[in-house]
């Protein structure tokens, strides 16, 4: 009686497990990514603004080639008036 039951049991869990591991892994779909102040470009054109500081742009274009560039798109400082 005991394995007639396991077996019934295990695969509702399976499937429990599966949807929960989907459900976190896929979770950040849809969702806008922060701009972030730093790009880097790669030597074939192809552009990746994720890095907060300069020293992780570098870092991340040492390994592969590139340069890094201030994001055009970076809104800079938000609600700080302008120096006159």
């Amino acid at each position: 009686m005991s394995r007639k039951f396991g077996r019934w049991l295990l695969a509702p869990m399976t499937l429990l497990v599966i949807a929960a591991t989907d459900a976190n892994a896929w979770s950040g779909w849809g969702k806008p990514r922060p701009i972030m102040k730093w790009c880097s470009m790669s030597y074939d054109g192809e552009r990746d603004c994720a890095f907060a500081t300069l020293q992780q742009c570098r870092w991340a274009v040492s390994a592969t080639g590139g340069t890094c560039m201030v994001n055009p798109r970076y809104p800079g400082r938000a609600g700080r008036p302008a120096r006159r």
